[in-house]
């Protein structure tokens, strides 16, 4: 078993790792409230075209638990003597079939027999669960052959169990499940059901599949939870043990289907592969979940491993995330956007990587540890507050080598290559809009293959330490018209703000390397202090812009180890040594290096 990084040590270590004090306007706080708003542009697919509370489709019989004890059919469970008090059910030796629509409340207990379910006519079929033990050894233990919806329902304090034992399924078989139906199914109740599967999944619809209320264990040799055309979850509490994925839907034939919605519920995942995977998109009210993938330690580089993964948007609007996953822990191959709700992600890949946007507007993401923090092939930050902690590139816009081979920054990225959509101007790009964001990386800490914008927000980068990566590293323009930036790396690499910019900006390249722990407190000539930040790792180049900076004042950047320097703003790109003498900005990608820095020169 491979050790991991705890939640718990990673959040202690990023306080360990140093803070900021910063001056925050008026305006940039109503920039930021505004941003926070949004409920991210960039998701394409009507369901998700506006925060609900609820985005799932549940009726009223979904949502009810009660029934009429006078009009239900009784059956009593035993081995070789089940017995019916009621309408619309049969029984031959140990399988009992329901051929009606109507109330059934089972109890009692089969070691090796089966629920049939095969309704023609078009009334929903109830199950009520009032104590069950229903083992089968070769198929499914319940079995929906045909029905309009049937609705499984524990009673109030009851505990129930299902079970399907065989060690594989026949291949011709469809039931492929413990609970397993052909047709609509939902689950709700107030007692607890715990379903295991030696070899098949716990639950598996072929249509819908929903979830109401409940407590539920499940115990699976495949996926825990499978609905082919969706997956949704109005509330219940469910601990998923799974070999494969934890839950999962599966129809991508069909556009409108293969989707999951998870408007609240408690979750504790633990599956060897994906913990949540959508086959079209993903939508997360708000739930409250804890996944763990991976958890045999062995990987396959051709499996996926995510947290919450799907082949359309991932979208988030609230509730609650920790997610340690062995691949991306929020993965989307279109969209991610992130809208409420507090996520900490440990992950060996991508905290969050979207193949088109990355859009973060509103909550708090926290990559407790990660190879590439949050990547998209564009990423948008418009509000929320975002700490990254990175072993390569913080955030990526389609940049970085994710690949097999080992990284100077990194170490190894054992999931192969990240892919990417190209915007419809064939750009990459970085834009911060709002929010608060610390970015601490070993690669570099903003990388873009095509441009980086800033309007509004606080953006703090600390590292790289070593050479051959940067705080900032773009291909196209970096354009800074608004915000508070901070960084702090090394200068081998190091690029400033572009001459486009609009709001000036402040780049030292300094003597010497300063460690971690350093106060860089910047003051204006009155004395007046205008920002504050505390070096979470050593650095040797340091840029700062504000829109208190104003072209032709005179600021002042006093380091806590004694070194001072004083500039004047004549331009809105300002590159000094240390001594406040001008050099030549973003000079380290030239090379020659910078004063204090290395050789300098892109690689």
């Amino acid at each position: 078993m491979k050790k991991r990084l705890s939640i718990a040590s990673a959040l202690l270590a990023l306080a360990l790792t140093g803070g900021i004090v910063y001056k925050v306007t008026a305006s940039q706080t109503e920039e930021a409230s505004t941003a926070a708003s949004l409920t991210g542009s960039s998701t394409t697919n009507i369901a998700n075209s506006a925060a609900t509370s609820t985005a799932g489709e549940y009726d009223d019989e979904d949502k009810t638990t009660t029934y009429d004890e006078s009009t239900a059919t009784t059956i009593t469970l035993a081995d070789g003597s089940s017995a019916v008090d009621g309408e619309g059910a049969e029984v031959s030796e140990d399988t009992v079939t329901i051929t009606k629509g109507g109330t059934y409340v089972l109890s009692g207990t089969l070691t090796n027999g089966q629920i049939v379910v095969n309704n023609t006519d078009s009334d929903t079929v109830r199950i009520v669960l009032d104590g069950v033990e229903i083992t089968n050894e070769t198929t499914a233990a319940l079995s929906v052959l045909q029905a309009e919806k049937t609705i499984l329902t524990t009673a109030e304090n009851t505990d129930n169990q299902i079970a399907a034992t065989a060690e594989s399924f026949p291949e011709t078989d469809e039931a492929q499940a413990a609970i397993y139906s052909e047709d609509d199914l939902t689950l709700n109740g107030t007692g607890t059901l715990t379903v295991q599967a030696t070899a098949g999944h716990g639950i598996q619809s072929k249509n819908d599949l929903k979830v109401t209320s409940g407590t539920y264990t499940i115990d699976s040799g495949n996926e825990g939870m499978k609905g082919k055309d969706s997956v949704q979850i109005l509330d219940g509490d469910f601990t998923i043990q799974a070999a494969n994925d934890g839950i999962q839907a599966t129809n991508a034939e069909e556009a409108d289907k293969g989707y999951i919605i998870l408007d609240g519920g408690t979750y504790t995942i633990d599956s060897e592969t994906d913990g949540v995977q959508a086959e079209t998109y993903l939508i997360a009210n708000n739930p409250m979940m804890d996944i763990a993938t991976n958890s045999s330690g062995t990987v396959d580089s051709a499996s996926s491993y995510k947290g919450l993964k799907a082949s359309g948007d991932v979208t988030i609007y609230g509730g609650t995330y920790t997610i340690d996953s062995v691949d991306d822990s929020v993965h989307s191959n279109s969209n991610v956007t992130v809208a409420g709700g507090t996520l900490n992600l440990t992950t060996e890949d991508d905290g969050i990587h979207a193949d088109s946007t990355t859009t973060i507007s509103d909550g708090e993401v926290n990559v407790l540890n990660s190879y590439e923090g949050i990547e998209g092939a564009n990423v948008v930050f418009s509000g929320g507050n975002v700490t990254v902690v990175a072993t390569d590139d913080g955030v990526n816009a389609a940049g970085g080598s994710t690949t097999n081979e080992t990284t100077e920054a990194g170490g190894p990225n054992q999931f192969g290559a990240d892919s990417f959509q190209e915007g419809s101007s064939g750009e990459y790009s970085i834009t911060i809009e709002g929010g608060t964001i610390q970015v601490d990386a070993e690669g570099d800490g903003l990388d873009s293959n095509g441009d980086i914008s800033m309007t509004g927000g606080q953006m703090t980068v600390y590292g790289p330490v070593s050479g051959g990566n940067g705080a900032l590293d773009y291909d196209g323009t970096f354009d800074v018209s608004g915000g508070t930036l901070y960084t702090l790396g090394s200068a081998e690499m190091a690029q400033s703000a572009s001459d486009t910019s609009t709001q000036p900006s402040i780049q030292i390249w300094l003597d010497s390397e300063l460690q971690a722990g350093e106060v860089a407190t910047v003051t204006d000539s009155q004395g007046s202090v205008i920002g504050v930040v505390t070096a979470a790792k050593a650095f040797s180049n340091f840029i700062f812009s504000d829109p208190a900076i104003q072209t032709g004042e005179t600021y002042t950047v006093d380091f806590s180890s004694g070194t001072s320097t004083t500039v004047t703003v004549d331009s809105t790109v300002i590159s000094v040594d240390s001594s406040g003498a001008a050099v030549e900005a973003n000079q380290g990608m030239m090379g020659g290096g910078g004063p204090g820095g290395g050789m300098g020169g892109r690689q």
